[in-house]
């Protein structure tokens, strides 16, 4: 089912749900009231294993390409690459892929969290709490935001155009992707600790332009609305200098994610009352 699933065309996070949702059910995943815990971690640790697999698979699938197995040598980072690619990335690039999962494996009770700490509560498998999560993922207001704010910075180009563009979007009443917080409302660390693999990567790659825009329009935000980067805003500069490639940006998200949900979920069942 695989390939068809590849090929069938869509955002590659709707064909990641349904593979995911596959996984649980070809490994014969059952409600998490029926199992011992021992099973319950296997499945985790089943599903966190995977997700990378099958990400990169329905995507190279979907571009022509064939798959590249996983190489039990390489970390979880530098596997993401290497089966995108079918060459070993450097340490700086699988470094810095790993740094984003770090800093994204959990964030208390997010939109995708809770979606998944919800289906946990109802007793159902572990596939289908991470189902859950994908599916509330694939938001553009939650996993869709560093394309959207890459699409901010082209849409400005230069630091001169950062004030009027800004100015005049705020005025409008415009979102402006990668600002603000529900949580971090006087700057995210996240960013900034991020910022500095995304700037480190585009000089690598010699594309420092959008790095000295990103400053400007950090100060313009900070001045003009007192807003701040969250980590959304690093992540996308830090995508594309790296090359990688606007259709995987959210699957990025849940390679990391897909661990902080099963870890909640295991903690859900630990103490479980019915949401």
């Amino acid at each position: 089912l695989l390939p068809a699933l590849a090929t069938s065309g869509g955002p590659l996070m709707d064909r990641l749900r349904s593979a995911v949702s596959l996984v649980g059910h070809g490994q014969g995943f059952r409600p998490w009231l029926d199992i011992p815990p021992a099973e319950l971690r296997a499945n985790a640790l089943q599903v966190c294993a995977a997700v990378p697999t099958l990400i990169m698979a329905l995507y190279r699938l979907g571009e022509g390409l064939d798959p590249v197995d996983p190489d039990p040598e390489l970390g979880y980072g530098a596997n993401y690459l290497w089966m995108l690619t079918g060459e070993r990335p450097d340490a700086e690039r699988a470094r810095a892929v790993e740094q984003y999962q770090m800093l994204t494996i959990d964030h208390g009770f997010n939109a995708s969290t809770f979606t998944s700490r919800v289906i946990t509560s109802t007793g159902a498998d572990l596939a289908a709490a991470v189902t859950g999560g994908i599916a509330a993922l694939s938001g553009p207001l939650h996993g869709g935001a560093p394309a959207r704010a890459l699409d901010l910075l082209d849409a400005i180009g230069t630091p001169e155009n950062a004030r009027p563009y800004l100015v005049d979007a705020v005025t409008k009443g415009e979102k402006i992707m990668g600002f603000g917080h529900r949580v971090y409302k006087h700057g995210d660390v996240r960013a900034g600790i991020l910022k500095t693999y995304a700037r480190a990567a585009a000089q690598k790659a010699g594309t420092l332009e959008w790095e000295d825009t990103a400053d400007t329009i950090e100060r313009v935000m900070a001045a003009e609305k007192n807003m701040f980067p969250n980590l959304d805003w690093p992540a996308g500069r830090l995508y594309h200098a790296l090359g990688l490639e606007i259709p995987i940006y959210t699957p990025i998200f849940a390679l990391s994610r897909v661990a902080g949900w099963a870890a909640h979920v295991i903690e859900q069942v630990g103490n479980n009352r019915l949401i």
